[in-house]
C-alpha cells in the first residue's frame, strides 16, 4: 500500500488524488491569484514558482493536525531567510511535505510582496506578478484549465513522518502563533 497526502474516493477504495499540471486564475476576497495543480514534484514547483520572486523569504508552516511533539498553530520563520537557506530547507522536508496532510508551508517574498502557498490539498497557490508565474508555468508545459478539488477526498497523516514534524519545528528559530479560522480545512 502506498501512502498520500491527499486521495480521493474511486472504484470502492481510497487511492492518491493526482493533479494534469493545469492552473487557473481565481479571484479571492482580496487579489487574484494562480491556482497551480502539479501531478507531481510539488515541492520543486514551489521552488521554481520562487525563482521569479527576490529573496529574502519568511516561511510560515501552518501545523492543523499534529502527531508529534508539536502543537497545532502557525510557525513563521523568526528571521528573513535567503533562497538557498528556504530551498535547503523545503528540500530536506520534500518526502514530509509532500507526502502527509497534516500542514500547509507558505514562502513571502519580502521586497516583492508575493506568497506561494503549497495546501493540503495538493495545490500550489500564487500571489503576486500572475502574469510572470503564468509565463514559467506555459514554458514548462502547464496548461490553463479549472482546478477542482475530488468530492469525496481525504488527507492522510502518516507515522512515519512524525519525526520528521520534530525535526522540522526544530529547524528555524520560530514564532509560534494560534490557527486562525482561515487555516481550518
Amino acid at each position: 500500500m502506498s501512502i498520500y497526502k491527499f486521495g480521493t474516493f474511486i472504484n470502492e477504495e481510497w487511492v492518491a488524488h493526482q493533479y494534469n499540471d493545469i492552473w487557473e486564475r481565481e479571484k479571492t476576497s482580496g487579489p487574484w491569484r494562480l491556482v497551480i495543480a502539479p501531478a507531481t514534484d510539488h515541492i520543486e514547483w514551489m521552488i521554481a514558482l520562487a525563482s521569479v520572486l527576490p529573496e529574502p523569504f519568511n516561511i510560515l508552516y501552518i501545523l492543523q493536525v499534529p502527531r508529534g511533539v508539536g502543537e497545532a498553530g502557525r510557525y513563521q520563520s523568526a528571521e528573513p531567510v535567503s533562497r538557498e537557506e528556504m530551498e535547503t530547507f523545503l528540500r530536506r522536508f520534500r518526502a514530509f511535505l509532500e507526502t502527509d496532510g497534516r500542514h500547509e508551508i507558505w514562502i513571502y517574498s519580502t521586497i516583492a510582496s508575493a506568497t506561494i502557498v503549497y495546501s493540503a490539498h495538493n495545490v500550489l497557490y500564487a500571489y503576486g506578478d500572475l502574469k510572470e508565474y503564468e509565463e514559467l508555468l506555459t514554458q514548462r508545459g502547464f496548461h490553463e484549465s479549472e482546478v477542482r478539488f475530488p468530492d469525496p477526498h481525504s488527507h492522510s497523516y502518516h507515522v512515519e513522518f512524525d519525526e520528521d514534524e520534530r525535526d522540522l519545528l526544530k529547524w528555524w528559530e520560530w514564532i509560534q502563533t494560534p490557527l486562525r479560522e482561515q487555516d481550518a480545512r
